[in-house]
């Protein structure tokens, strides 16, 4: 199983159509994501009209991309997708992070999309140090329910980060708020930020919409 990221832009004044869309997607679009492999699949939007997907893949994601794209009926909701975009190219998200989930996940969990910028010329710094995460640290978000937790980021350093979460985001961040140890790493981690204005980079996490979810 891969996990998978990119980004696609709305035009603006075509977003509440767009979400309008995903209340009601075709059943048997959703029939032919499943044929292909796209598993907990979920599309989060921000005011601007960029989406985020977030989604659960075969080893071999491109395969089944294409797998999926030669369906009749994914021509078909391409088509009457398209004049709601401004542009169709996929932008890559690489992931830099990740923190499994349970064998099995909670029963009840929110799925969860934010954003964060990292600088430029300290994003080899930053991918570098999630490549080696203190311990004490990823035991303190497991232990409060932060589970399937990845980050992923734009080649210009624009971060989404997905994560599954027992009750809700508000929840999660308060107990860690309370961890001596992610103290040490907000502050840590901080100058390689853009734009926290004097905050911690987990206080400023812009939390998304989610517009789609395919389980």
């Amino acid at each position: 199983m891969k996990r998978v990221s990119f980004q696609l832009k709305v035009k603006q004044d075509r977003i509440a159509e767009y979400r309008e869309a995903h209340r009601k997607v075709w059943p048997d679009m959703l029939e032919a994501l499943r044929k292909h492999g796209h598993r907990n699949y979920s599309i989060f939007i921000d005011p601007a009209g960029y989406l985020y997907f977030y989604l659960e893949m075969p080893d071999d994601p491109e395969r089944a991309f294409a797998d999926m794209a030669a369906e009749d009926v994914s021509a078909r909701w391409r088509e009457h997708m398209a004049p709601l975009f401004e542009d169709s190219q996929r932008t890559a998200m690489n992931e830099v992070f990740h923190l499994d989930a349970p064998k099995r996940r909670p029963p009840k969990h929110r799925r969860v999309g934010f954003l964060l910028k990292v600088r430029r010329d300290r994003i080899d710094g930053y991918k570098e140090h999630h490549r080696k995460v203190w311990p004490d640290m990823l035991t303190a978000l497991q232990r409060h329910g932060w589970h399937n937790y990845s980050l992923f980021m734009r080649a210009d350093g624009l971060m989404f980060g997905y994560v599954e979460v027992p009750e809700s985001f508000e929840k999660a961040l308060a107990g860690m708020a309370g961890e001596e140890v992610n103290s040490r790493w907000q502050a840590f981690m901080a100058p390689y930020f853009e734009n926290l204005g004097g905050g911690r980079p987990d206080e400023n996490m812009r939390q998304l919409v989610e517009a789609f979810h395919l389980d």
